[in-house]
């Protein structure tokens, strides 16, 4: 899993165009066939910066979830047995970068 931390709602933005830029990726194409695609998430919340003392690192650490403006999917049970979930779907107003 790879995190990237913003200052402001471009996050979603970034998210967004992530998304748009792998639905564009043949994957057949450059060996991963057996992949449906990549799962994007977004998550709003306070983020403090820290150090990792045993793996000598920064790190950031975060607090609950705000709830940003977005349509409700519903409770759904989540990937990889981690349980059920409130989730919503974030879309952009915005056509797709890919042009799609």
């Amino acid at each position: 899993m790879t995190c990237l931390v913003f200052d402001d709602i471009s996050a979603a933005e970034c998210a967004l165009a992530l998304q748009d830029t792998v639905k564009g990726i043949d994957l057949a194409r450059v060996g991963l066939s057996g992949l449906r695609g990549m799962r994007v998430a977004a998550h709003a919340a306070p983020v403090f910066d820290g150090w990792d003392p045993v793996a000598g690192t920064r790190l950031r650490r975060g607090s609950h979830p705000n709830r940003p403006k977005s349509h409700y999917v519903g409770t759904l049970e989540t990937a990889k047995g981690y349980g059920a979930l409130l989730l919503y779907s974030l879309r952009s107003r915005r056509p797709s970068v890919s042009g799609s």
